[in-house]
């Protein structure tokens, strides 16, 4: 993406939730949209009338081969439920992100709901080192800076963490010694 100050930049985590708690809209952000954004304006919800700000969501996906992706939190909402009508759900923009202070303070407290059709997940668990593979779900072979539809073949089995964390990216360094052969 290019802003009016010609300084080039890659958004990132594309999923987006709204802070208004009457709200809590959570979108997956696109170039479409980012191309509609007026230059150095930040995404805003597009639901509430205050129009505030969207935050990224929490959790990304790594792997150990190095790629970085967005957990899909559409499958990750209709990923809990036995209902065949939940699971062939199709409205994709119609995720919440909230928050329940009666089911305590941690991760349980937090969950990704479908409005369209009333599948929930709560985040519990999410971190877990073997959640994605139980779900089904691969590496993607992504980056964040990769073109919509570009991807890598992976083999890695991907794990789910915090997008602030210290074992988001590793640098892959190399040193090397010069000796002149005099």
């Amino acid at each position: 993406n290019l802003n009016a100050s010609g300084v080039q930049f890659c958004r990132f985590p594309l999923w987006l939730f709204c802070t208004n708690e009457e709200c809590r809209n959570l979108l997956h952000w696109d170039l479409m949209k980012e191309r509609n954004l007026e230059a150095g304006s930040p995404p805003r919800c597009p639901s509430c009338a205050q129009k505030p700000q969207l935050t990224p969501m929490r959790f990304v996906m790594v792997c150990g081969n190095g790629h970085l992706g967005d957990v899909d939190w559409f499958k990750w909402a209709h990923s809990a439920t036995g209902d065949r009508a939940q699971r062939t759900c199709a409205k994709r923009e119609k995720l919440a992100y909230r928050v329940s202070p009666d089911r305590g303070v941690g991760l349980g407290s937090i969950y990704v709901e479908c409005t369209g059709c009333g599948a929930t997940r709560d985040l519990e668990g999410i971190a877990a080192p073997h959640t994605p593979g139980s779900l089904g779900w691969s590496c993607q072979g992504r980056q964040p800076w990769f073109a919509p539809g570009i991807r890598e073949n992976c083999d890695q089995a991907p794990a789910i963490i915090q997008r602030g964390a210290s074992n988001v990216y590793f640098p892959a360094i190399t040193s090397a010694i010069e000796i002149p052969p005099d």
